[in-house]
């Protein structure tokens, strides 16, 4: 499946894995792609002995929610209706996960990220 993608820089990394911008070779569709480090082992094999990724693929974000209220630090308020749309996205999200027993452990304003329309 990798070979599809053409790596065009790492966006991000995290303590378990890294995010790279990449772009489809078939659609040239610019997506971001996690890739997940999975360490195998098993009894008797060191940990470090083999390795695996997992690789998810996702719509490519410009933005995170913290360079959004960055962008809209200088004039110190938010559209009462911005406010509620974000905040709305956010929890109907949260529930969404939580509805399917799903946990995200890490929610953060760099986490959630921000299309080109202003939905989260």
């Amino acid at each position: 499946m990798m070979n599809n993608y053409v790596i065009l820089e790492k966006i991000g990394e995290g303590a378990y894995g890294a995010v790279y911008k990449a772009k489809c070779k078939g659609t040239n569709k610019v997506v971001a792609i996690k890739k997940i480090w999975v360490e195998v082992g098993g009894e008797g094999i060191p940990d470090t002995t083999i390795q695996e990724a997992v690789h998810l693929v996702f719509e490519y974000m410009t933005m995170d929610l913290t360079a959004l209220l960055a962008s809209h630090a200088k004039n110190r308020t938010f559209d009462d209706a911005v406010v509620t749309k974000y905040l709305g996205q956010i929890v109907a999200a949260i529930l969404f996960c939580h509805q399917r027993r799903v946990l995200h452990r890490d929610l953060k304003p760099a986490n959630v990220l921000v299309d080109g329309n202003g939905n989260v």
